[in-house]
């Protein structure tokens, strides 16, 4: 189980770095994987998983999604979107 909060904030090198993350991740280990957070990415919208509008970060964080993870599950507590992804 990992925990990851991505600033809004988030710089682009930053962000490159995270998706390089799930990959090295997912190609080196073969147990079973839980990344919790909150992502900061409100241009995509999860319920059909496209960007909403010309955000390249946000891009190329859903393609990594589609690449690595067989699903995910989100909900909105009081204040926050949350993601769980699960490979």
């Amino acid at each position: 189980v990992c925990n990851i909060y991505r600033s809004p904030n988030s710089s682009k090198e930053n962000d490159e770095e995270l998706n390089e993350f799930f990959k090295l991740v997912n190609t080196t280990f073969r147990c079973k994987r839980i990344f919790v957070g909150d992502f900061n990415l409100p241009h995509i919208n999860w319920q059909n998983w496209t960007v909403c509008l010309a955000d390249e970060s946000a891009s190329k964080f859903l393609s990594c999604l589609r690449k690595f993870f067989l699903f995910f599950v989100h909900f909105q507590s009081l204040f926050k979107m949350h993601l769980y992804l699960h490979y």
